[in-house]
């Protein structure tokens, strides 16, 4: 996890983590295992909890990342910094 933090507020000490993004190779293969935990009749917030993750993180990763392997994701990452380094690129010559 990350960091954690301690607070008091109001008179009740919380402990929370800070957030962490994960790359899009991790999450296919959280994705992965997820995939393989359901498959063996284990229920959606049990297999979150195992994964550290919350529900509606599973549910946005699987909208944009389901059906993909590894190598289609670090593909993916690749061509979105490059349609960023054209489109700055792009900016620059119309000035």
């Amino acid at each position: 996890m990350g960091v954690l933090i301690a607070s008091v507020a109001g008179g009740r000490m919380s402990v929370m983590t800070t957030r962490r993004r994960k790359s899009p190779e991790q999450i296919v293969r959280l994705l992965g295992q997820a995939d393989q935990l359901l498959a063996n009749g284990e229920d959606l917030a049990s297999v979150c909890r195992t994964l550290g993750i919350s529900e509606s993180s599973f549910h946005r990763w699987r909208e944009r990342y389901g059906g993909m392997n590894v190598d289609d994701a670090k593909r993916s990452k690749e061509l979105e910094a490059e349609n960023e380094r054209r489109g700055c690129l792009i900016l620059c010559v119309r000035r």
